[in-house]
């Protein structure tokens, strides 16, 4: 799958959504180094980002206004995006 031996695995997008989910299977999480485990948090993040967008608009149609707070949603990216800063 990787391009390297003991790089980073490749990772379709198919397996990124149920790495998200926690519905791998053995064969699929289990790696021989550290090396070649993909970076799951990274690639997850476009998930996040059309999962919190899907939020938005259902909720738009059903109940005419936005769910939640605006400040509890920037909070929230703000914090998730200072966890990030660290690496």
């Amino acid at each position: 799958m990787g391009a390297e031996a003991g790089g980073p695995r490749d990772t379709a997008p198919g397996q990124q959504l149920r790495a998200l989910f926690y519905a791998l299977p053995p064969g699929e999480s289990s790696f021989r180094t550290v090396e070649e485990v993909p970076d799951y948090v990274e690639k997850s993040i476009p998930f996040f980002i059309t999962f919190i967008g899907l939020e938005f608009a259902v909720s738009w149609i059903q109940k005419r206004k936005l769910p939640g707070r605006i400040n509890d949603g920037i909070s929230s990216l703000s914090l998730g995006i200072l966890s990030r800063l660290p690496e």
